[in-house]
């Protein structure tokens, strides 16, 4: 859907499948990320340790001005570790009803150094 939306609006994004945990060798300057949400498959215990994991390596990827956002249901997970994580600053967060979920939208940015 996401290659399908680019069509239409004219863009280039680069898609990239592939575990995200293995893939650092490059810098981008916006990432675009759906977490998963542990309801319907997998489990909050999942969530944490593979949160934990992404927010290890998340900083390291993104270029200094660069851009994340992060769609979630785990809000509470996501917010405890950006504030431990201490490398970005929340530029902005939302939340919405999505088929009767409410997960959120998070577009941090790395912190200034």
């Amino acid at each position: 859907a996401a290659k399908e939306n680019s069509r239409y609006a004219h863009v280039h994004p680069q898609f990239h499948y592939i575990d995200c945990l293995k893939f650092t060798a490059k810098k981008y300057d916006e990432i675009i990320v759906n977490m998963p949400f542990g309801l319907r498959v997998g489990s909050h215990s999942k969530n944490e340790r593979l949160y934990k994991a992404y927010f290890r390596i998340l900083p390291g990827i993104l270029t200094d001005e660069g851009l994340a956002v992060l769609y979630t249901h785990e809000k509470q997970l996501t917010e405890q570790l950006i504030r431990a994580c201490g490398s970005f600053d929340v530029l902005k967060r939302a939340t919405f009803d999505a088929g009767g979920l409410y997960p959120a939208v998070y577009v941090l940015r790395k912190t200034a150094k």
